[in-house]
């Protein structure tokens, strides 16, 4: 049996997952991580691997219901690589309509919940996030 190998963006996923697990459960009910982030959640999900990964595009399915990101000929969600390939780019515009129209309003200490998520990524105490980071990038 073969075993397949994870690539970056998927152990920064699962890192991202656990986080919100362990740290920030009780601000999606005490859901996992993976299910608000397929239900609901996806665009923050988006959101947060867009931060970190500047090149990624977020990207939405043709059934409008679910947000990803593209990045080097790959889709990517809470759930790591996806085979789907039936997404499209999304504008600023269209991402600020959405969230106005259907974001949820998830906050953490005054912060949205994909801001809230970043900032608990930046003050890790080691510096597993930026390496693992600067290497996607490089």
């Amino acid at each position: 049996m073969k075993t397949e190998v994870k690539d970056k963006i998927e152990i920064l996923i699962d890192f991202i997952k656990d986080l919100v697990n362990e740290e920030n459960a009780y601000a999606i009910d005490y859901l996992s991580a993976e299910y608000y982030f397929l239900n609901g959640g996806c665009l923050e999900f988006a959101k947060v691997l867009n931060h970190y990964i500047k090149e990624a595009k977020i990207v939405i399915n043709n059934d409008l219901d679910h947000f990803a990101i593209y990045y080097q000929n790959q889709y990517y969600d809470v759930r790591g690589k996806i085979q789907d390939s039936n997404f499209s780019e999304v504008t600023e515009d269209y991402l600020k309509e959405f969230q106005c129209s259907y974001g949820r309003n998830v906050m953490i200490q005054n912060f949205s919940f994909d801001m809230a998520i970043i900032r608990e990524l930046n003050n890790c105490s080691s510096c597993y996030v930026k390496k693992l980071v600067s290497s996607i990038n490089s």
